[in-house]
C-alpha cells in the first residue's frame, strides 16, 4: 500500500519550505507536480552527443561535464525538505553521480535498483540500497529495492504495472 501512496504524491502534499520559488508557490503548480520526474541528467541542461576520446581538460575548460554534474548536485541540495527519490536502470558512473547527489542532502527518501550486477564482485552497480544507507546516499528510512534483472525487461514491466496502469 505505501507504494501506491508514492504514485499519488503531488508537491501539494508538502508544506511550503522558505526556500521555495514563487512558482512552487502557486498552488495549481503544486497540484501538478508528481513523483515522476524524467531523467535529470537530460532536463537539467542541453545534452551533446560526444566522444569517449574527447580530452577530459579540453571539456572541462569549456564548463562541459561528461555528465550535467553540478546541476543534478544543486537540485538535490535544493530539495532539502522535499522528498527525493531514485530509480536507477543499470548502474555505473550514472547510479554514482545520482546516489552521491542525493547525500549532499542527507540521503533519498525511496530507492529503486535495477540491474545485472551482483554484490558479490564488489561493483558499485552490484552494491544493495542497504550499503547506499551506509553512505548517507539513502535514508535509513528510505523504502528500497533492489531487482536482480536486465532493466531492459523489468523496468517496462514496472512501468506497465504501476505507473501506467493509473493513466485513464
Amino acid at each position: 500500500m505505501k507504494s501506491m501512496r508514492k504514485l499519488d504524491w503531488r508537491l501539494s502534499d508538502e508544506g511550503l519550505t522558505e526556500d521555495c520559488s514563487e512558482e512552487e508557490r502557486e498552488p495549481a503548480f503544486r497540484e501538478s507536480v508528481d513523483g515522476v520526474e524524467k531523467d535529470l541528467n537530460q532536463c537539467l541542461a542541453p545534452t551533446h552527443k560526444g566522444d569517449f576520446s574527447l580530452p577530459g581538460a579540453a571539456l572541462r575548460s569549456k564548463g562541459l561535464n561528461r555528465i550535467d554534474i553540478r546541476a543534478m548536485n544543486g537540485e538535490a541540495v535544493h530539495a532539502s525538505s522535499r522528498k527525493t527519490g531514485m530509480i536507477i536502470l543499470g548502474g555505473g558512473l550514472r547510479k554514482h553521480h545520482i546516489c552521491n547527489a542525493n547525500m549532499m542532502r542527507n540521503g533519498a527518501d525511496f530507492a529503486v535498483f535495477i540491474n545485472t550486477a551482483q554484490e558479490f564482485d564488489g561493483s558499485d552497480s552490484g552494491a544493495r540500497p542497504d550499503e547506499a544507507v551506509s553512505w548517507g546516499e539513502i535514508q535509513g528510512s528510505a523504502e528500497t529495492v533492489k531487482v536482480n534483472r536486465d532493466a531492459t525487461i523489468a523496468f517496462p514491466l514496472l512501468v506497465a504495472g504501476t505507473f501506467a496502469a493509473r493513466k485513464k
